[in-house]
């Protein structure tokens, strides 16, 4: 099997988790708002999911980016990409899962659920695909150049 069509069956297997934690809890198979925080909290519950988003959807959208990474795939194009691929999806994960656990765990915490759909928005620019690689291979050539 391509390495490449692996690395989007884990992608969707991500999502799929996420959806899977959201209908157990919404037909009870998990009781949803298992804790009661408090006011503060429940704040400071919102501000880690905020920033949980907002770093990992900026780190996930950015990484292929990054000098290292591109210097990476210069040199070792498909290995570099699947390494680097699997750190996003691994972003993705703990962003997406992350939120939706908050989310119903704390009696729907709004700010979770909002940032569990910006994320799950952003997560289909980094759709692992032999176009994006090559699309980075003669990006990171030209600017060589």
């Amino acid at each position: 099997m391509n390495p490449i069509c692996k690395h989007q069956i884990i992608f969707v297997t991500i999502i799929a988790i996420a959806a899977a934690i959201a209908l157990s809890a919404e037909t009870g198979l998990i009781p949803a708002g298992m804790l009661t925080p408090q006011a503060g909290e429940a704040y400071v519950l919102s501000i880690i999911s905020v920033a949980l988003t907002l770093c990992g959807v900026y780190a996930m959208l950015r990484l292929m980016a990054v000098s290292k990474v591109e210097h990476e795939i210069l040199h070792s194009p498909q290995a570099a990409y699947l390494k680097w691929s699997g750190v996003r999806m691994g972003i993705l994960a703990v962003v997406l899962c992350g939120n939706t656990i908050i989310y119903y765990t704390t009696a729907f915490n709004k700010s979770a659920g909002w940032c569990a759909l910006i994320a799950l928005a952003a997560s289909f620019f980094a759709w692992p695909s032999a176009k994006e690689l090559e699309q980075l291979k003669e990006k990171t050539l030209a600017s060589k150049q």
